[in-house]
């Protein structure tokens, strides 16, 4: 692998991503990471979802903003290839953690790539499918 870093730890990090090693366990799930950042910021999945689940009332929950499927921190912008499922912030935590895994937060599918929304609408709707919004 023709990998440099100028940090030891970066560099063990990258290794990281070899081996396969996912070391860092979620106490609420099965979900796995190599990084610590992704696990605290999956965490907030955890805590947001209870937030989100005690709002009782369809409209006020109607009105929220869409919210990034991984760290519910930011707007999503980027869709899941080639299921159209828009919700990815562009966060490099998050993209990393998407694809990482190489698969979807929403549908679970497999990810070949990430596009910003207009370029993922655009060829969506040229094979006759749309964006979705999660």
């Amino acid at each position: 692998c023709p990998f440099k870093a100028a940090r030891k730890s970066h560099l063990n990090r990258h290794i990281r991503t070899h081996s396969g090693l996912k070391q860092f366990e979620c106490p609420h799930c099965a979900f796995k990471t190599p990084r610590e950042i992704i696990l605290q910021k999956h965490l907030k999945v955890h805590s947001a979802g209870a937030t989100a689940a005690s709002v009782s009332n369809g409209k006020a929950a109607a009105q929220r903003p869409p919210e990034c499927a991984f760290c519910w921190d930011a707007e999503p912008t980027l869709a899941c290839m080639p299921c159209g499922h828009l919700s990815m912030c562009a966060d490099a935590v998050c993209i990393a953690a998407v694809m990482d895994e190489r698969q979807c937060l929403a549908c679970q599918g497999h990810v070949e790539e990430l596009l910003e929304a207009a370029e993922a609408k655009v060829i969506l709707e040229q094979s006759g499918r749309r964006l979705y919004t999660v």
